[in-house]
């Protein structure tokens, strides 16, 4: 049973994720196309079970906020908890963590990300912002992704026709997976050249011989 009751802007988030892009992207949030200092976005927890994905669906009452920070002439991804996180709130808080982040050519670099919420499993320093002109495409395979009817890992960047999770639809996005250093987990960023719009990680697990598969992310609230 869910515990948790979704403030007012995460419902009118479910509701945003669903539009189309807006003609002007918003200045105040993040644009990996166009870093600047003070562009802020949003992120809400959430989690579900594979197999019982729309049934178990919920959201933990956890907002990350990202921001682009600047500190000696550099500029820095900074993450942290919103005070009125239930993890805050219940005294299971993290403390915040920045990265560095440089801008390159349709790239970002990030380095030191191993503590990131959004970042972590990511294997290669550099993110593409644009896909290449002759990408291929995947398949949602219920929580997971799908390349030619394989498990979607590794480095390669492919474009994603439609992905939806409980109450979010994204449509014609970019991805890229974890490359598979972690054993019994598979992780996507799903974004476009301007945002990044849902960090997704799915971890397999077994007990008294049940395999599950433990899905956990953060998904970008749309203002």
């Amino acid at each position: 049973m869910k515990n948790f009751i979704l403030p007012i802007f995460i419902i009118a988030f479910l509701v945003a994720c669903q539009k189309e892009e807006d003609l002007l992207f918003p200045s105040h949030q993040i644009d990996l196309s166009n870093l600047q200092v003070g562009q802020t976005n949003k992120y809400v927890n959430y989690r579900t079970f594979c197999g019982t994905m729309e049934e178990n669906f919920e959201f933990l009452g956890d907002t990350l906020l990202l921001e682009v920070i600047e500190e000696a002439g550099k500029l820095y991804f900074s993450e942290t908890l919103s005070s009125f996180s239930k993890s805050v709130i219940d005294g299971r808080g993290w403390a915040p963590v920045k990265y560095p982040v440089e801008k390159h050519s349709h790239k970002l670099k990030m380095v030191d990300r191993t503590n990131s919420k959004l970042f972590y499993f990511y294997g290669n320093d550099y993110l593409t912002t644009r896909p290449p002109l002759k990408a291929k495409y995947v398949q949602q395979n219920g929580c997971k992704i799908d390349l030619n009817e394989q498990p979607f890992i590794g480095n390669e960047i492919t474009k994603l026709p439609s992905f939806k999770l409980g109450p979010m639809v994204f449509n014609n996005k970019t991805v890229v997976s974890c490359i598979p250093v972690v054993l019994e987990l598979d992780a996507y960023l799903i974004y476009d050249n301007h945002e990044l719009s849902l960090s997704h990680s799915v971890r397999s697990s077994s007990f008294n011989g049940h395999a599950s598969d433990f899905v956990n992310g953060w998904c970008l609230v749309k203002e």
